[in-house]
């Protein structure tokens, strides 16, 4: 599943790739009511800022990135619609007290550099505290796909099935790895402003779909522009929008 990103600054939303201000601001929102989740990262504390997350955050489950000072600001996030907080690992034992383990996502540091086995003991160590774990994918240049889906496939083997995954990436990836993570468990979070151009309305939906068949295929019907049922066939996610 995607999870679109919102990066929020001076009371409206940025792009993080340039710093500009997203001008087609309401065509970015309406892509990002398609998915069922969203995450929000607060760039500064203006009250602006805060007004305008606390907005987004009603309208649909969303996890906030925030830095917080102090265990209310954190609850008044919650408070106002948010459904999670993201929080680094060093803050979850003063946090903890007062948040509950399912409304929080612990972040933590994930790049090829990393040691796969470095993460699955932090993970291990920390499940009992989160209800998932976010994984920046920091690189200095353009994504390796193959890497990326290799790392997320050696990690998710050694881990239990209910260790929920989310990766998170700064370049834009194409759809046929995101289907690949997708079938492997894991979420990926991306920048909200490529949904407007770089990936298409049906990749944005199939991204959600995960079938219960063992081969993997998706039952899709087939129907003519008046709606009328032509065809029943099964297929991969790829091809519902092909």
């Amino acid at each position: 599943m995607i999870i679109p990103c919102l990066h929020l600054r001076k009371g409206t939303l940025v792009d993080p790739s340039n710093g500009k201000n997203v001008q087609d601001l309401s065509a970015c929102l309406d892509i990002v009511s398609l998915c069922p989740e969203f995450s929000v990262v607060y760039l500064d504390k203006l009250k602006e800022t805060e007004e305008f997350g606390k907005k987004l955050a009603v309208a649909r489950s969303c996890c906030v990135e925030y830095g917080a000072d102090s265990a209310e600001d954190l609850l008044d996030l919650l408070d106002s619609g948010a459904s999670h907080v993201i929080l680094g690992k060093e803050h979850l034992d003063g946090f903890r007290q007062f948040i509950p383990k399912e409304r929080i996502i612990c972040k933590l540091t994930a790049s090829r550099e990393t040691a796969s086995e470095e993460l699955r003991k932090d993970i291990n160590n920390l499940k009992e505290r989160t209800s998932g774990f976010l994984l920046p994918y920091e690189r200095d240049f353009q994504v390796d796909e193959p890497s990326l889906v290799g790392f997320a496939k050696e990690l998710k083997s050694s881990l239990c099935d209910n260790v929920r995954l989310i990766i998170s990436v700064d370049h834009i990836i194409s759809y046929s790895t995101i289907s690949q993570l997708h079938s492997l468990g894991v979420q990926i979070q991306m920048n909200a402003t490529w949904l407007l151009n770089d990936l298409s309305l049906g990749q944005i939906i199939s991204s959600c779909l995960k079938s219960d068949r063992p081969d993997g295929l998706i039952p899709t019907l087939v129907v003519s522009k008046c709606v009328i049922p032509e065809n029943f066939h099964t297929s991969l996610t790829e091809g519902i929008f092909s």
